[in-house]
């Protein structure tokens, strides 16, 4: 479950635009966006989704694509020099059909687990949210 997070968290830029309505783009996360390509992250939660969602060799690939795709629409959004407004609609709206292109490759129980994850890593990141804003 920790990797997981750990993956999803690659991505928490775009859950964050959508579960806390603001970009809150923490500095760990800008060096990771800063220290891996594209290629890399859209790798690595391929990998991860293999293992947890249990993908048919035949989903390898188009996941992997996707993933890449949004990789690279995301690092362009979140280093844009748009404001956090509209970052975070940009993430919205990239997140949107990136679920939507997910969701043709994925079985429905694949898609309702990614989806539960996703619920799990939006909680966990409004909690730490929360956190910081209380110190």
């Amino acid at each position: 479950m920790k990797k997981v997070v750990v993956c999803l968290g690659l991505i928490a830029c775009a859950v964050l635009a959508s579960g806390c309505g603001e970009l809150r783009a923490n500095g760990n996360y800008l060096r990771l966006l800063v220290k891996t390509t594209p290629e890399e992250r859209a790798q690595f939660l391929t990998d991860l989704m293999k293992t947890e969602l249990s993908l048919e060799q035949s989903q390898h690939e188009p996941v992997y694509e996707i993933n890449l795709k949004y990789a690279r629409e995301m690092e362009d959004i979140v280093l844009s020099d748009g404001t956090e407004r509209t970052k975070a609609k940009g993430l919205r709206d990239m997140n949107a059909r990136k679920e939507a292109e997910l969701e043709t490759v994925l079985s429905e129980e694949q898609y309702r687990v990614y989806q539960e994850e996703k619920k799990q890593l939006r909680e966990q990141l409004e909690h730490m949210t929360e956190r910081e804003t209380a110190v």
